[in-house]
């Protein structure tokens, strides 16, 4: 099964990242997807 997806990533006032991912099949919403709040870790070499 093929699905169109919309994936949406914000930064909130809080300075996490949000997420919400939309799938469509043939026009109608089949699914939503939300992800958050997502802390960033910072790598060993400062990146």
């Amino acid at each position: 099964m093929r699905l169109r997806c919309l994936d949406e990533s914000r930064v909130g006032a809080d300075g996490l990242v949000y997420d919400t991912i939309r799938m469509y099949r043939w026009g109608p919403r089949v699914a939503t997807m939300r992800i958050g709040p997502i802390t960033r870790r910072e790598r060993a070499d400062g990146c």
